[in-house]
C-alpha cells in the first residue's frame, strides 16, 4: 500500500485509516511517500529535503504494529505518486482529500484528483 503525506490533517487521516486497513491483512506493508516540490516556494535543495524528512518522520511517528518504509521524492506530486505506484506495483494509492496548502492547491490542482483519474490502480481517498 503507498500512503502519500504532505502534513495535512487530511493526510493524517489518511495513514489512520491505512494502518488500520493494513491490521486487517497479513502480509500487508505500507510504504509512506511524501513528494516535495521546491520550485514552487524556490527553497534550497537542503531546506527541501529537511522539510520532507520532518513530514514523513511526523507520518511515521503516526504508524505502528505494521511493517513500513519511509520514500522522499522530488517533482510533481500527483505524477511522482503514479510513477511510484507503478514502478514498485503497489495494489493500493491511499491519500487525504485535500493537501496542505490552499494555494497550492490553486495553482497545481488537486493531487487527489488527479491521482485518481490518471491512476491504473485502485484508490482510496480519505476524507
Amino acid at each position: 500500500m503507498l500512503v502519500a503525506v504532505d502534513g495535512s490533517e487530511q493526510a493524517n487521516k489518511a495513514i489512520e485509516y491505512a494502518v488500520q486497513l493494513c491490521k486487517h491483512f497479513e502480509e500487508a506493508k505500507m510504504t509512506l511517500l511524501h513528494v516535495e516540490e521546491s520550485k514552487l516556494f524556490k527553497l534550497t535543495p537542503e531546506v527541501t529535503e529537511k522539510v520532507g524528512e520532518q513530514i514523513l518522520n511526523e507520518a511515521a511517528n503516526m504508524v505502528s504494529g505494521i511493517a513500513y518504509d519511509k520514500r522522499l521524492e522530488f517533482g510533481n506530486p500527483s505524477r511522482t505518486i503514479l510513477k511510484v505506484a507503478k514502478q514498485n506495483d503497489y495494489d493500493l494509492i491511499v491519500l487525504g482529500s485535500r493537501g496542505i496548502s490552499n494555494i497550492k492547491r490553486f495553482l497545481l490542482g488537486s493531487v487527489s484528483v488527479e491521482v485518481s483519474m490518471y491512476s491504473q490502480r485502485s484508490v482510496l481517498i480519505v476524507r
